[in-house]
């Protein structure tokens, strides 16, 4: 897997891109967007939101306190 990082000067927003390799998780991502797309509402499980750094700063923001959203769930 590659990372290419990206700036987009009008927004000011850092993208990532990310070059996939066929694999157990592409597989697994095409059988949960199709499973979403049947279901009703339409979903997407949120493992699939994040990479590995988005994955680990998500967990951390969690754990703050300012986070109470996990707690109240």
């Amino acid at each position: 897997m590659t990372h290419s990082p990206m700036f987009h000067a009008a927004t000011g927003v850092r993208l990532h891109q990310q070059a996939v390799t066929p694999s157990q998780a592409v597989s697994s991502l095409a059988d949960d967007v199709l499973a979403g797309l049947f279901h009703h509402p339409r979903r997407l499980p949120p493992k699939h939101f994040y990479d590995a750094e988005g994955s680990r700063l998500f967990d951390r923001i969690c754990d703050t306190p300012e986070y109470y959203l996990t707690r109240a769930e």
